[in-house]
């Protein structure tokens, strides 16, 4: 589900800046860290920082037209766009394993996170 996930992530974001996914891939590509949080209650929580970065050796700064607005966005575009079958079949019938509905996107300002004094939540 998460590969899914990033794919749909880069599509949307190509999408947003009208381009194809493989011009963009050319240019940016992808970074991430996640981290999963098994509570106590049963809910299974997904954490996730993802960057865009330009194409290059090191840290490479994305092109100018992926801000956080539409960074967020296509974040916001892909992962709704997720659905994979799920492996068991209830009476014949299909179901997909999707993202849940608590969906917090916020930019992370890396001055203030180093300082830190970014909001927190």
């Amino acid at each position: 589900m998460w590969r899914r996930t990033t794919i749909y992530i880069f599509r949307a974001l190509a999408r947003l800046l009208e381009t194809t996914p493989s011009k963009l891939k050319r240019n940016v590509r992808l970074s991430f860290i996640k981290v999963v949080e098994y509570q106590a209650r049963g809910a299974v929580p997904l954490h996730v920082v993802v960057r865009a970065d330009g194409t290059g050796e090191g840290i490479v700064l994305p092109p100018p037209e992926i801000t956080a607005q539409v960074f967020g966005a296509a974040i916001i575009l892909g992962s709704r766009a997720v659905a994979v079958p799920h492996p068991i079949r209830l009476d014949g019938i299909v179901h997909y394993a999707r993202w849940g509905p608590q969906l917090d996107v916020s930019s992370i300002d890396s001055v203030a996170a180093a300082a830190g004094t970014w909001p927190s939540t």
